[in-house]
């Protein structure tokens, strides 16, 4: 994975680009086109269809997710960040 973070605002935004794998594997909410809710395992394995429908036509996919943090300093490490 690969992160950028940006203050905006008073806010720290931790921007995160990989594989969907990875991003579903450390997700834990997912904006369904009205909300932001609790991601579920159902969720999940309807996105991993629609991944492996995609690589059957040898088409690549990204992965793109945001989070808000307040922890964030010099010494953060990406893996906390990504996390």
């Amino acid at each position: 994975m690969m992160s950028s973070i940006r203050k905006i605002d008073d806010k720290y935004i931790v921007f995160v680009k990989g594989s969907p794998q990875a991003i579903l594997a450390n997700s834990t909410k997912i904006y369904d086109g009205k909300i932001i809710r609790d991601i579920t395992e159902q969720d999940k394995a309807n996105m991993e269809i629609e991944i492996e429908k995609y690589a059957q036509l040898a088409m690549r996919n990204i992965g793109f997710a945001y989070k808000e943090t307040s922890a964030y300093n010099e010494k953060t490490t990406m893996n906390e960040t990504e996390s």
